[in-house]
């Protein structure tokens, strides 16, 4: 931290230096003369301060004290150390005596700082540090001003304990004593607080509790104003006419504070308003520098803003070079001001010194007043950003000054110009409304008149930006006026589209050899009037280039707020030149439409838009009257789809009406309402072509039966509603198959037969086979056959479905069936396979697989025959024994507990004959589903019941697999150890049984 002086007293240093206490404005300006104005970094000092403090020596040098202390030469732009004080320290309080010389208070050293009383005096003519008397107690961050009489205040900082100090004392400089001051024990005065020495002497302290005032004439404090007035991290500054600014900090407003009525007055705030540690210093113009500080937590500023007393208004100012915070401000007498110090954040509550090259810059310290020019001002009485007003001089003939101070032109009037309809420029870049025409008129280009157009046939109007026929007629004809494209023809006020939808025609290319549209006729077919609903006939004569020629037909039921629809996509052919195309569409509702024909080169697949992006193409519009005349013929509707009254739960329901109309139908509303009559009415589709139709799933309601409300509109509006109701059946029919039973054996040719039965009739049945449809029977007896030959052999499921006459779906419960081709096979003998390396039973499967006498024995004791008998070989037996002493597996058989084939799923016993050492050996069981990349799963565990040979057995299903696939066993006959698919004892037998599943 560094001391906050009060910027009165830096403003006054200047007058210090002559013998005056509270120098005028008129007399700093006199001392500005003195120097020659610069701006910029000063030379570099020779350390970075982070703490300075700064004070106007007599003989216009600056004085810096910080830990070291360095003078700086205003004439040469220079930094020079000083020699050391009596004891370097920071956080030093500098005040510069009515005798030119300089005191320097208190400070702090070490960590942590420890306050010390030392006070030295700088004498600038001999540039040396001189010991003074020592203050009653130590003090760093204190606050002190020199007071009319020339004494010194020192008031609050830091003590020895590092605590606040609420304690003031007075410095004699003609006896170097120091004399205590009784202050207010509730009124604690540090660093962060501002002291300002005010004209009639007293002197003002302000802090975050509020503000006081000490009176030197009777050595006391005084508060005045409201803890509201109080603020710290602030700014206080002393204006030329006595009052006191009190600006950022802790608080984002500014307010004034005038002495002689103890009053404070808000004012403008700072650009920047929560400035935390700026510095800042009274200009010889009156106005207050602000520069710098930061946001109280993260981010230095490096803007600098000017005060100004008599408008009460911030000016931003060129920022700082080297953005900072707790630097400290002088104005020199150049009238500059010297900005020393400081620091910036590089990051929350974080510091970085800033380093000596840039520790110090001078800023331009008076207001410069802006030019005319400069303000972009052509005319009138403008202020010049410092106080005073120019005269930027008066507008030429048919310009007035406007409100901005610039000339601007004066518009002119539609009866100046003798227009009485449509747009006209005001003649100074805007545009005039020159009012619009009646019935049966057009607003003729040249003279801006309303103008009569014949029947039938279009004139070009100015207001709509496109050929018009006024009135209504039984059709509208552009004739010539769009004969060409844009610049080639060239086509008469191109592009001739519609002011509310304008679009440029392409302009690639040449008249009459490249394609153009060269006119439009809407008529109606029988030669009634042009009227909403009324089918009309569009004609449209283009030129024609190329075989990738398109014309495409939009219109719009209103031209002055065009949404365009597309009615006709139209191919010319081949042939090149004139010709006539033709569509029809059904006219909507509105009194002034517009039909867009655009002809364009780029062929099929083509995007189809309302304004094409093609160089060649050619957009023209024909805007026309429709007869507003009522039509009050509804048009006539029925429901004409379901038929019959009940429709069933199951299906999609196809809903159709037919509708017609005197002149055309617009559209077909379908809604509906279930559970009437109570229902809500819903929406469910629109449609407006026929036939006109929409669907409806009764899954979706709970209801019984629903309403159907279909509602037919003309393009007048006129509505026809019909509705019909229907019930829902929700019962589906009965079915079930009678032959053959559920669990049968079968084989050869099979005939299937169900019985079915529904109120509504019954449609068909279809009888399905593990899923798959074997065929659909429609009238009975419901039975079709099946050809066992053509399904593999073992189990499957049949299952029947019916629909009846509505829709519903009925199913019949599931029936199981097996494929025998025969009596099932017995059981099997297996043989050893060199590719599996163990016994197997392969090919068709048979009830049993037995190894018989190829595992006897056990590795090399017996011996056992291609030991060791397990898959690929994998799994090696025990090594240790004697033949039918020791542990051996000698046979293993598995075989289906039905007596049926192998097969997933069936009941197997697994029976293993072992030669056990003793009733604590153990045989464990395995199972795999498939023999090739076998993953063995244990499948249960047997005991013997003494020494010997002996059977055992476990039973377990055998798993799924793929229809005649081959699967494993695995007998492990332990001693002992732990259960495992290939344990390593030394006793231990494994033999595997590879066999076929059907």
């Amino acid at each position: 931290m560094f001391n906050r002086f009060t910027l009165a007293v830096l403003a006054g240093l200047l007058g210090a230096a002559c013998g005056q206490v509270a120098p005028e404005p008129q007399q700093e300006q006199a001392l500005a003369s003195t120097e020659q104005a610069l701006t910029g970094f000063t030379g570099p000092m020779t350390n970075s301060h982070s703490t300075p403090t700064l004070a106007l020596l007599g003989n216009g040098r600056a004085l810096m004290v910080d830990y070291v202390s360095e003078v700086y030469n205003p004439t040469a732009n220079t930094w020079a150390a000083t020699p050391a004080r009596s004891l370097p320290r920071f956080s030093s309080t500098l005040v510069a005596l009515a005798d030119g010389r300089a005191l320097a208070v208190g400070g702090a050293l070490g960590a942590p700082s420890t306050p010390y009383a030392n006070v030295d005096i700088y004498e600038p003519q001999t540039n040396t540090w001189a010991v003074t008397t020592a203050l009653n107690q130590p003090r760093k961050q204190a606050l002190a001003t020199r007071l009319a009489d020339g004494r010194v205040l020192v008031v609050g900082g830091f003590n020895a304990s590092n605590m606040q100090t609420r304690s003031a004392e007075l410095f004699q400089p003609a006896t170097g004593t120091w004399t205590p001051v009784p202050t207010d024990a509730n009124f604690p005065h540090y660093a962060d607080d501002t002291i300002t020495l005010l004209a009639d002497g007293r002197v003002m302290l302000v802090n975050n509790m509020g503000v006081e005032l000490f009176d030197p004439a009777t050595n006391t404090f005084a508060k005045v104003g409201t803890s509201a007035n109080g603020r710290y991290d602030h700014v206080a500054a002393r204006l030329p006419d006595g009052r006191v600014l009190l600006t950022g900090g802790s608080r984002n407003t500014s307010e004034l504070f005038d002495p002689v009525l103890l009053q404070f007055t808000p004012t403008g705030a700072m650009l920047v308003p929560n400035r935390h540690f700026a510095a800042a210093a009274v200009m010889a113009d009156g106005t207050v520098l602000v520069a710098g500080g930061h946001d109280g937590v993260a981010t230095t500023f490096g803007s600098i803003e000017r005060y100004h007393p008599d408008t009460g208004t911030w000016t931003q100012e060129p920022d700082l070079l080297q953005k900072r915070h707790r630097a400290a401000m002088v104005q020199l007498g150049s009238g500059d001001a010297l900005v020393v110090g400081g620091a910036y954040r590089i990051g929350a509550y974080s510091d970085m010194s800033i380093n000596g090259a840039q520790a110090a810059e001078r800023l331009f310290g008076s207001c410069m007043p802006q030019s005319c020019a400069a303000q972009g001002k052509t005319c009138g009485t403008v202020s010049d950003g410092c106080g005073g007003t120019l005269e930027c001089g008066t507008c030429g003939e048919g310009q007035s000054c406007s409100a901005a101070n610039v000339c601007v032109c004066a518009p002119t009037t539609c009866a100046a110009q003798g227009r009485t309809c449509g747009p006209v420029s005001d003649g100074c870049g805007g545009t005039l409304a020159c009012g619009s025409c009646g019935a049966g008129e057009v607003c003729a280009p040249g003279p801006g008149a309303c103008v009569a157009a014949p029947e039938g046939h279009a004139l070009y109007d100015v207001m709509q930006g496109a050929p018009v026929c006024p009135s209504v007629a039984s059709g509208c004809d552009s004739d010539a006026l769009l004969v060409g494209r844009g610049p080639l023809g060239p086509e008469l006020h191109a592009p001739n589209t519609v002011a509310a939808s304008p679009c440029a025609d392409g302009t690639a290319g040449t008249f009459h050899v490249d394609a153009s549209l060269d006119r439009l006729e809407v008529k109606t077919l029988d030669g009634s009037p042009l009227q909403a609903g009324r089918t009309v006939q569009v004609n449209v004569t283009l030129w024609n280039a190329s075989a990738a020629t398109r014309v495409d037909l939009f219109s719009a039921a209103s031209a002055n707020s065009p949404n365009w629809v597309l009615q006709a996509s139209l191919t010319p052919g081949a042939a090149t030149g004139a010709q006539v195309l033709s569509a029809t569409y059904v006219l909507p509702v509105g009194s002034r439409q517009v039909l867009r024909g655009i002809v364009r080169d780029d062929g099929p697949g083509t995007p189809i838009v309302e304004c094409s992006s093609s160089p060649y193409a050619d957009h023209d519009d024909l805007v026309f009257q429709v007869d507003s005349a009522d039509d009050t013929t509804a048009p006539v509707l029925a429901i004409t789809s379901p038929v019959t009254d009940t429709v069933a739960k199951q299906r999609v329901v196809q809903l159709q009406a037919s509708a017609t109309d005197n002149l055309a139908v617009q559209r077909v509303e379908f809604h509906l309402q279930t559970h009437p009559p109570d229902g809500a009415l819903t929406l469910l589709a629109v449609d407006t072509v026929p036939p006109y139709t929409a669907s409806w799933d009764p899954l979706s309601t709970t209801a019984s039966s629903f309403k159907v409300v279909a509602r037919g509109y003309d393009f007048a509006g006129n509505r026809t509603e019909v509705s019909r109701t229907y019930a829902i059946d929700n019962t589906p029919p009965s079915v079930a198959i009678t032959s053959p039973a559920n669990g049968a054996t079968v084989s050869g040719t099979v005939t299937l037969t169900a019985t079915a039965q529904d109120a509504f009739g019954i449609q068909g049945v279809s009888f399905y086979l593990d899923g798959a449809p074997l065929g659909t029977v429609q009238t009975p007896p419901y039975t079709v056959f099946w050809n066992t030959a053509t399904s593999t052999l073992g189990t499957h499921q049949l299952h029947a479905i019916a629909q009846d006459g509505l829709g519903n779906l009925g199913i019949s419960s599931l029936l199981t069936v097996t494929i025998s081709s025969g009596p099932p096979p017995g059981p099997r003998s297996a043989v050893y396979d060199a590719n599996w390396k163990t016994p197997a039973c392969l090919g068709t499967p048979g009830s049993a697989c037995d190894s018989v006498a190829l595992l006897t024995g056990r590795g090399g004791l017996g011996p056992e025959p291609h030991a060791p008998n397990t898959v690929f070989g994998t799994c090696a037996d025990g090594p240790y024994g004697v033949f039918h002493s020791d542990e051996s597996v000698d046979q293993l058989v598995v075989s289906t507990v039905d007596g049926g084939t192998l097969r997933p799923g069936a009941l197997v016993k697994a029976t293993a004959t072992v030669w056990a050492f003793s009733t604590t050996d153990v045989l464990d069981l395995y199972s795999a589903p498939n023999a090739a990349s076998p993953v063995w799963t244990f499948m249960g565990t047997a005991t013997p019941q003494s020494s010997g040979v002996q059977k055992l057995s476990v039973t377990f299903p055998l798993p799924s697999s793929a229809a005649g696939g081959i699967q494993a066993v695995r007998a492990v006959f332990r001693y002992g150890g732990s259960r495992s698919a290939c344990p390593n004892g030394s006793y231990d037998d494994k033999d595997d049984l590879v066999f076929s599943v059907q």
